[in-house]
């Protein structure tokens, strides 16, 4: 079945486009035009209020919607996927984090699960593994006893349990042992964030030498940017290799400093993520 979204506002992420008509394949899910002048098809539906965009895709959320994404249900993470579009997610990374006293092992393997059989909703395009290597200085709400020291032994054991999947590891790189895991993530094919960290600016630039090409949560869990300390933040926007994300709520990073780090960064460079709790979504009061 193919329709028409008439008269919608549409950011392509290069241009604000308004009073297009959106030409949708219903049965494909596929967009077959977009423009003021394209000619409406099928039933038309009045957008007039709305705006489009592209879907969302979030490299950094732990769940919503009372669905967790750290969990040893893959249908779990299932039901996140099918829960997603309805805040414009299309696609996401399944945010793996520490557990007490091991590695998380039934996490991952609930993660490359829930990949492989998931077929509606949301796509999970890969996990991304946020600790357990990082600065307990700067740990956020990171249990002590999640953390460990990096151990080669112990990454690749995670990277075989993740069976190709492990799309992005967020590590301390001033950590004792950093610099052995990110040559090896770099040689496995997985992108390094620098994170949950005390760096110095010399720490950060020899991370990012090896190999770190992201940074998670920009402003949190890090020392901040200082006139005779610049810190990771100073490597990171001086850096053009790396991406750097930013919690877009407002809340995490106040406006003011958001503007400051989209200017310095730019928009090919400025990820905008969610770092979304499984409680994102309810209505106040909801349990799960």
């Amino acid at each position: 079945m193919r329709y028409t979204l008439a008269g919608a506002l549409v950011i392509d992420g290069r241009e604000r486009r308004p009073e297009c008509q959106i030409v949708v394949d219903g049965d494909g899910g596929w967009i077959e035009a977009v423009g003021s002048e394209v000619t409406p098809v099928g039933a038309v539906i009045d957008a007039g209020d709305a705006l489009v965009v592209p879907g969302f895709i979030d490299v950094h959320t732990h769940g919503g919607g009372g669905f967790a994404l750290h969990t040893e249900s893959p249908g779990e993470i299932v039901a996140y996927a099918r829960w997603a579009p309805s805040t414009g997610t299309t696609a996401f990374l399944i945010n793996v984090i520490g557990v007490p006293g091991g590695l998380p092992e039934p996490q991952l393997l609930a993660a490359v699960d829930a990949i492989e059989r998931c077929s509606e909703g949301a796509e999970p395009v890969g996990i991304h593994l946020e600790g357990p290597y990082i600065n307990p200085a700067r740990r956020g709400a990171h249990h002590l006893s999640w953390l460990r020291r990096p151990d080669p032994a112990e990454m690749e054991r995670m990277l075989e349990l993740s069976r190709g999947w492990l799309r992005l590891a967020t590590l301390a790189p001033e950590l004792p042992g950093a610099d052995l895991l990110i040559r090896q993530l770099v040689d496995a094919g997985v992108t390094v964030s620098i994170g949950h960290t005390d760096a110095t600016y010399e720490q950060a630039r020899r991370g990012i030498e090896l190999g770190i090409r992201h940074a998670t949560h920009c402003f949190n869990a890090m020392p901040p940017l200082l006139h005779r300390a610049p810190g990771p933040l100073g490597a990171i926007v001086e850096a053009d290799e790396v991406t750097g994300e930013l919690v877009g709520d407002c809340i995490h990073v106040l406006p003011p400093a958001m503007r400051v780090l989209i200017r310095a960064l730019g928009p090919n460079r400025t990820v905008v993520v969610t770092d979304a709790q499984p409680a994102a979504g309810l209505p106040e009061g909801a349990t799960f």
